[in-house]
């Protein structure tokens, strides 16, 4: 039944949303909807719905507000930031490890097998890095047909024959 005064509406709206809010399965149900009703919309409006999540992204995440938040929550929860840096090396580590097994284990120039030292050189220079609409970097790992198994000195030295673009002088 439709108020024709827009006062009364909003009244029965929050009393509405009350009773809601105090019945779990009523809120849930609510949800379910209110999620169903998004995504019907986000398939009809998908550029729109683009640029809305750009335009929250910019408002939130390109801010000194949103910097000063992560340093504070850095600073009041030091365990749980030493265990997301700790997670993320642990899953690198463990990313160089396969892939140094996949290439061979030991250098391709010394046959040095000491895994701290070895890593990837690309051979056809880094093709791998694109620059996304935001302007952050993001890498996509290469095939390992294009990878070449180095110790860090071997390295140095083919990369002090090339040039910055990683191609012969």
């Amino acid at each position: 039944m439709p108020y024709k005064d827009p006062e009364k509406a909003r009244q029965r709206a929050r009393e509405r949303y009350q009773e809601i809010k105090d019945d779990p399965e009523q809120l849930s149900k609510r949800r379910e909807r209110q999620k169903l009703a998004m995504r019907k919309w986000r398939e009809k409006n998908p550029e729109r719905a683009r640029q809305l999540v750009r335009e929250s992204q910019k408002r939130n995440y390109n801010t000194e507000e949103h910097t000063e938040y992560i340093r504070e929550w850095r600073k009041n929860n030091p365990y749980n930031y030493e265990r997301y840096k700790q997670r993320n090396y642990e899953q690198d580590r463990q990313k160089k490890i396969e892939i140094i097994i996949a290439l061979g284990g030991k250098c391709t120039k010394c046959t040095n097998s000491d895994f701290r030292v070895l890593c990837g050189h690309h051979i056809n220079g880094r093709t791998d890095v694109e620059k996304n609409d935001k302007g952050k970097w993001y890498r996509h790992p290469p095939p390992l047909s294009e990878l070449m198994l180095l110790c860090s000195n071997c390295h140095i030295i083919i990369h002090s024959k090339l040039n910055e673009r990683g191609l012969p002088l």
